[in-house]
């Protein structure tokens, strides 16, 4: 049975908000939230984010996400496609020895 990896995004250069998944709501961060839920749904092997920032990568690991790796700035924009961040994630997990082949078949045609 495969298994499923839960990813969050949360790069650093939010326009509008400046270090908005930083922001303290209600006593936590704003992206420990997004962790949290997506830890206690009980659906994934796996939840990884994917940033471009040391301070948002230990947040997300001090509530209990996996940050393997950081993603390039190239890919942290305000244009980015959501595509180029998950085909980067994947293929850093896989780098890592973590394959997920049903997601990179849904995401990326492979």
């Amino acid at each position: 049975m495969p298994s499923l990896v839960g990813l969050i995004p949360a790069r650093s250069g939010s326009e509008r908000v400046p270090d908005k998944n930083l922001r303290s709501l209600a006593g936590h961060p704003l992206l420990a939230y997004a962790v949290s839920t997506a830890l206690q749904s009980g659906i994934f092997d796996r939840v990884v984010c994917s940033t471009d920032s040391g301070k948002i990568a230990e947040v997300a690991q001090r509530y209990g996400a996996d940050v393997p790796f950081l993603r390039p700035a190239a890919l942290a924009t305000a244009t980015s496609p959501d595509i180029e961040w998950i085909t980067h994630a994947l293929d850093q997990l896989e780098i890592h020895g973590d394959r997920y082949p049903a997601a990179l078949q849904a995401y990326v045609g492979r």
